[in-house]
């Protein structure tokens, strides 16, 4: 058998490959924003790293957001609004200014981008909605869309934590079972280390 210290590690590497392996299922997001007869597409990561200047309750606001606008390519800066601030989405250029739902979940420094497609409104006519925008992760299957949050990188974190807890119990159970106890008869008898008066 593996000693207890392999066996341990052998088993918190395992629960971290496995992890990994399921950040990379939904490591990017896909974004097309169809708007007064423009498309608009543009790649985040899952969890985008959001600007210092983000405002709590406010909005997202993520800098320097390579996208192409209708093929050509084009760089700009981004504010997702929360739903208090009339949700969204704004480009800093002032290109697109759109108000519908909130299209994050948690935290504006650590948002969690919803995907499906959303319908948006201009934000200056406040006319009906004219634009749509829709978010897919890399790996869905296109005939089959998502509308479920992708999983926050804590939950995975929280699973290998899990995982590394199960495994020390386990290597815990078997060095037990291979190092039993005495037996308070065998020790009785006297001798030993316990003396006469045990």
């Amino acid at each position: 058998m593996f000693p207890r210290p392999m066996m341990l590690r052998a088993l918190v590497l395992a629960g971290v490959v496995a992890g990994a392996g399921v950040m990379a299922q939904a490591d990017t997001l896909n974004f097309v924003l169809i708007s007064q007869g423009d498309t608009i597409d543009f790649s985040l990561p899952s969890n985008p790293e959001a600007s210092s200047q983000s405002q709590p309750g406010y909005d997202v606001q993520l800098n320097d957001v390579s996208m192409t606008v209708n093929g050509a390519p084009e760089t700009n800066g981004l504010y997702f609004y929360t739903h208090g601030a009339g949700g969204g989405l704004q480009f800093t250029d002032g290109a697109f200014n759109l108000f519908g739902q909130q299209l994050f979940s948690g935290k504006v420094y650590d948002p969690t981008f919803l995907l499906g497609t959303f319908g948006l409104s201009s934000y200056y006519d406040g006319g009906p909605v004219d634009s749509s925008l829709t978010i897919s992760s890399s790996d869905a299957s296109p005939s089959s869309p998502s509308v479920s949050a992708v999983p926050e990188p804590s939950s995975f974190l929280l699973s290998a934590g899990g995982m590394a807890f199960l495994a020390a119990l386990g290597v815990r159970a078997f060095y037990r079972k291979q190092h039993p106890a005495p037996k308070p008869s065998a020790v009785a008898g006297g001798g030993g280390q316990y003396g006469e008066n045990a």
